[in-house]
């Protein structure tokens, strides 16, 4: 099985070294590396170039859009397995090794265990859960109020419908039938949408022994208005598209947006910006204004 490593970036070259470097002390060997940069200068690719040769790097300009990006990188892909890996990760010597053992006993999918996302703070994770927001201590599934309980514990091995994009390896076979969606903002959310239609059809799996550490760089990344709009406006637009409508579905649903308030609200007072407010209040707008033209 050949292996291709796909990087998405956006005006990080500092992360970008981390990361390849991290790629370089691999015990197993990508057979390529393909960057899909979208950065408004050039100093990704002056990084990437010290990397060509020792990782067989293949460096693509691209129109910024995660989604986009990793259509790019899809369709230059050589690999029979696609393993994308964010720009601000640094993954543990053995995680591509783990990938591909993982899915050459059959699974189509599979993610790991990132150890910053576990490490995000007791009250921020109780917080998370109590109101089923986006969390990393679930079971891997999609929650009764539409958003996505990341598995990320010691357990070896669970089978699981949504995969963090930045942490997710996929058999080739799997793109033969399901895109990314390039019409969300901000592409947040495009990684649960794509895993969990494909999850109906194939088999994907967390195995903790793929592991790697996120640092979340704070480079590139959008204000707190369109941030908050962006997620918001995907819990939205994901509860009315997949989850079934009753009514205990309806009350997770209500009881989780009250959280994304109280989130937004907390966020507000403690930066002294009204920004995260004014993006929860846009996404409910543009929401109704969705379902007005399903309508």
């Amino acid at each position: 099985m050949k292996l291709s490593v796909i990087i998405c970036t956006r005006d990080r070259p500092d992360d970008m070294k981390e990361c390849l470097n991290s790629l370089l002390i691999q015990t197993y060997q990508p057979d390529e590396v393909i960057i899909v940069d979208s950065s408004c200068a050039g100093e990704t690719e002056a990084v990437c170039s010290g990397f060509a040769q020792s990782l067989n790097l293949e460096y693509i300009r691209s129109n910024p859009g995660l989604a986009r990006q990793r259509h790019v990188g899809i369709a230059h892909a050589q690999g029979d397995a696609l393993s994308f890996i964010d720009d601000d990760l640094l993954l543990e010597k053995d995680y591509l090794k783990n990938v591909r053992a993982t899915l050459m006993r059959g699974y189509d999918g599979c993610t790991g265990c990132n150890t910053g996302a576990r490490n995000s703070g007791i009250i921020k994770n109780v917080f998370l859960k109590s109101f089923m927001l986006v969390h990393w201590n679930g079971e891997g599934k999609i929650q009764l109020s539409g958003y996505p309980a990341y598995l990320s514990s010691p357990r070896e091995k669970e089978r699981i419908e949504c995969c963090p994009g930045g942490v997710s390896s996929y058999r080739r076979k799997v793109f033969d039938r399901f895109q990314f969606n390039e019409g969300l903002p901000r592409d947040v959310g495009e990684d649960v949408d794509f895993s969990y239609r494909a999850s109906k059809y194939f088999n994907f799996v967390y195995d903790s022994t793929i592991r790697c550490f996120h640092k979340v760089s704070p480079i590139s990344r959008p204000n707190r208005e369109i941030q908050f709009f962006a997620i918001v406006y995907f819990h939205h637009y994901f509860f009315g598209k997949y989850m079934p409508k009753s009514i205990i579905n309806w009350l997770c649903f209500l009881w989780s947006d009250l959280g994304d308030l109280f989130r937004a609200s907390y966020h507000s007072l403690r930066h002294g910006q009204s920004g995260p407010l004014i993006g929860y209040i846009k996404a409910h707008g543009a929401s109704l204004k969705d379902l007005g033209h399903r309508q």
